[in-house]
């Protein structure tokens, strides 16, 4: 992944997480402030992990989602009859934690869409 790909990732998983928006960066409650390239959601689980738990603990009045994580392979699936969201096959050039990010961002992405769409 290139430098951009990782911070215009890792922006999307600040804001999905509630992170708070300060000039140039972001601030995570009890961890400090930090610029999108010093994030580290493409490649530590410690970042990662919570943005998993996260996905499988909305509201129950929504869609309830799991996230199945296996060898280099990721995918979330809807529990409520929703289908599959975030289908990723990983090639043998990528690990299991990059699956994961990728698989992670194409679900927030079509989790933020739908839910821009609803009044």
């Amino acid at each position: 992944m290139t430098d951009q790909e990782i911070q215009e990732g890792n922006i999307i998983l600040a804001e999905f997480m509630g992170f708070e928006k300060l000039k140039g960066g972001y601030n995570w409650d009890g961890f400090g402030w930090f610029h999108p390239l010093n994030m580290f959601f493409h490649k530590d689980w410690s970042w990662l992990m919570p943005v998993v738990e996260k996905i499988e603990q909305q509201d129950s009045d929504k869609p309830q989602f799991t996230v199945i994580i296996k060898d280099s392979y990721c995918e979330v699936q809807g529990v409520n009859g929703e289908g599959k969201f975030g289908h990723l096959f990983s090639r043998g050039w990528t690990s299991k934690i990059e699956a994961t990010y990728k698989c992670i961002l194409v679900f927030i992405d079509w989790y933020n869409k739908k839910n821009s769409e609803q009044p």
